[in-house]
């Protein structure tokens, strides 16, 4: 069974510390008999366009609070508790400022095209 080598153990996870994308990410780890969760968190560096996401995956014990840096959100916390679980840089971790700003100019043209 591909399990067998891994019953002592009650979890792997992707594990990495502060990459810039979820590519760099893939390192799988065996955690410790204590650590139940798999735990991504994505913290916002730098401000405005320029600012850019880090990311990090471990194992622990525990899943943590939403980080707060001078009482506004600093950074996302995504828990899970199964095999590998946390694969993906957690879905919203992804999203492009050009997309955005696509979406606003359509939504202006709509509204200047339909005279509202």
């Amino acid at each position: 069974m591909l399990c067998a080598p891994f019953a002592g153990h009650s979890l792997m996870c992707y594990t990495c510390q502060g990459e810039t994308s979820n590519k760099y990410c893939m390192k799988i780890s065996m955690c410790a008999k204590e650590d139940h969760y798999c735990v991504t968190i994505k913290d916002v560096v730098g401000a405005g366009y320029k600012s850019k996401y880090r990311i990090s995956k471990m194992c622990s014990p525990e899943c943590p609070k939403a980080i707060t840096k001078q009482g506004k959100m600093g950074a996302k916390v995504f828990c899970c508790d199964k095999l590998l679980c946390n694969v993906n840089g957690a879905g919203s971790m992804e999203t492009s400022y050009s997309m955005i700003s696509m979406g606003i100019l359509a939504n202006f043209i709509y509204i200047f095209r339909s005279g509202l």
